[in-house]
């Protein structure tokens, strides 16, 4: 399954997951996923804004062990 295909069925439960998360301000896609052109194997390229960026590494462990 192509990386896209999964973040279009899991839309909801990422939502979610960036709602718990109030440190969160804003979150986009970018890379071959945001342009369309991913491959199955492709990653999910994520940025996000944080309204305190001191607390990113905390937040990154924090969400990669959520997925």
């Amino acid at each position: 399954m192509r990386p896209s295909e999964l973040l279009k069925a899991k839309k909801a439960d990422v939502e979610k997951l960036f709602e718990k998360y109030p440190l969160i301000t804003n979150s986009r896609v970018f890379g071959s996923v945001a342009r369309g052109d991913d491959v199955e194997g492709s990653d999910i390229d994520l940025l996000m804004i944080l309204r305190q960026p001191k607390q990113s590494l905390i937040l990154f462990s924090t969400l990669h062990y959520h997925c």
